[in-house]
């Protein structure tokens, strides 16, 4: 698990690039929150020190909410960019398999591959039905299906090759499958 961890964070590391560059934003715009905040409670409040100690933890945390919206632009832009140098598409092409051996997940030329044994948990959130395997998730956005009753019919068709346990933990997915026999 160690040297997982390690291989993970190496990759990562090579991916994203350096943290300094995250680091001196971060710092940089919290303390950019910090002098505008203790400018403002200097200006507006006298100078006082309480009114100096709120201004500037406000400011501090205007700046560390800054950092959260600049950082995932970054990040995305950092992202494309290394796509385009390595001449990678930003659109992959996504196809998932159900058969009654395995779920077969095929994101551009990259398959995963999961025996339904392993497939502990099938869930929606958000805009995405996800498939938890060993720690490993699969998504299907659920804007790839034609219809309502199309989603169901693959979320039933999903659930009817989890093992009873996986079924289980998979409540939300039951009732939308289960809900698809009262509109057919």
């Amino acid at each position: 698990m160690g040297e997982a961890r390690a291989t993970a964070k190496a990759l990562l590391a090579k991916r994203r690039g350096s943290n300094a560059s995250y680091l001196a934003i971060l710092f940089g715009l919290i303390g950019c929150g910090l002098g505008v905040g203790l400018f403002a409670s200097l200006v507006f409040a006298g100078g006082d020190l309480r009114h100096n100690i709120i201004g500037g933890a406000l400011g501090a945390v205007a700046g560390s909410l800054a950092y959260s919206f600049t950082a995932k632009r970054l990040v995305a832009a950092r992202f494309k960019r290394e796509f385009r140098a390595r001449q990678q598409t930003l659109e992959l092409p996504l196809r998932m398999v159900i058969s009654p051996d395995n779920l077969t997940y095929e994101l551009g030329g990259l398959a995963h591959i999961a025996q339904w044994p392993v497939v502990d948990e099938l869930f929606c959130d958000h805009d995405y039905w996800i498939f938890s395997a060993q720690a490993n998730a699969m998504f299907a956005p659920r804007r790839f299906f034609a219809s309502e009753d199309e989603e169901r019919k693959f979320v039933k068709e999903a659930l009817a090759y989890m093992s009873p346990e996986a079924q289980s933990r998979s409540a939300g997915a039951e009732q939308f499958a289960r809900s698809a026999s009262t509109n057919v």
